[in-house]
């Protein structure tokens, strides 16, 4: 099998590159060829199939026309559709930059949808998003969940929470990471339990503070580096507005961190009953549970035994059987 793969010089999140290059891998393994390509036109030879991996936020595919050969999207969220004005912007002149996008894009989508004959989304809530805001063709799309990298596990495979109560955040930011309500949310927490910290490690996070017991790194930070942060911190914290999948919940979850998570869109289905789940628009929720955490101990290792095996089932192997499993079903047909 021979895959034509959009392949951009500049992807619009680090994590669709980490996704793309991750499968790209394992898929290699299973006996897929890859083309790379940056535009349509530089493919020039014969291929089964065109696959289009870092449509994400509501942005459109590349495709712009139907294709000799089955194509497939890869959708990691609509947030500029399905998120609220209000939860999706950091400054004012923003708003009206999300409304013309969103009629902009609207357009577009309704064009391009025909030309596609798979989206693959990465997870039910995922599937949802692109049939109620952008109508893709239920029967189309198929939620295929992301795996997690071996690299987070402790060597011994057991929990191993850090002495130092660090409560970690890890995000590329976004206003939707809801940074503002976790700063507030410790801030109370931290009154009650001063031995308690929060770092924060979000590259593009505009603001700087200088807060007692909050570190924050907003600066590019390498992938060993992060999984050092993991398995050196007490518990994760990842409260988010949207999440199409929420990766960093797994992998704080194999590094042995119990999580502290949205029950709203993605992040309740992939956490599941394995962490505390939170209204993420509420600070005293999130405030409620960093102290719940902070104060028992046994709850704190519990979680994170349960979030270890529970993590196992992600797996980027899985994860690429299921993609070469839509890939053949076009093929084939």
């Amino acid at each position: 099998m021979k895959i034509a793969i959009y392949y951009p010089k500049k992807f619009p999140a680090f994590s669709i590159k980490i996704y793309t290059d991750i499968l790209i891998e394992e898929l290699a393994i299973m006996g897929v060829e890859f083309v790379k390509f940056t535009n349509f036109e530089a493919i020039n030879q014969e291929v089964d199939l065109i696959w289009d991996t870092q449509t994400g936020g509501g942005n459109p595919t590349f495709l712009n026309k139907k294709y000799d050969v089955p194509t497939v999207i890869t959708m990691h969220g609509a947030a500029l559709f399905s998120l609220p004005i209000k939860d999706n912007i950091y400054k004012l002149k923003t708003a009206f930059r999300i409304i013309l996008n969103r009629n902009k894009y609207k357009k577009t989508w309704d064009k391009k949808i025909n030309f596609i004959d798979k989206t693959i989304s990465v997870s039910e809530f995922g599937k949802t998003e692109a049939i109620k805001y952008l109508k893709f063709p239920k029967n189309n799309v198929i939620p295929i969940y992301h795996g997690v990298n071996q690299s987070f596990y402790l060597e011994n495979g057991t929990s191993n929470l850090s002495k130092q109560k660090i409560f970690l955040h890890i995000s590329q930011f976004q206003p939707k990471k809801n940074l503002d309500r976790i700063i507030k949310a410790f801030i109370i927490a931290n009154k009650k339990i001063s031995s308690i910290k929060l770092k924060i490690i979000c590259p593009g996070y505009p603001k700087t503070k200088n807060i007692k017991n909050i570190e924050i790194i907003n600066t590019y930070t390498g992938r060993n580096k992060i999984a050092e942060y993991y398995q050196n911190s007490y518990a994760f914290i990842f409260p988010s507005l949207h999440e199409t999948f929420g990766l960093p919940i797994l992998e704080a979850m194999a590094s042995g961190l119990p999580v502290i998570t949205s029950k709203t869109t993605a992040c309740g289905e992939i956490a599941g009953e394995n962490s505390i789940l939170v209204n993420p628009h509420s600070i005293s929720e999130i405030s409620n549970a960093i102290i719940e955490l902070g104060q028992n101990e046994e709850l704190a290792k519990q979680l994170s035994i349960k979030g270890i095996e529970y993590s196992k089932k992600f797996t980027w192997k899985k994860s690429a059987q299921e993609h070469l499993s839509v890939f053949k079903s076009l093929i084939q047909n």
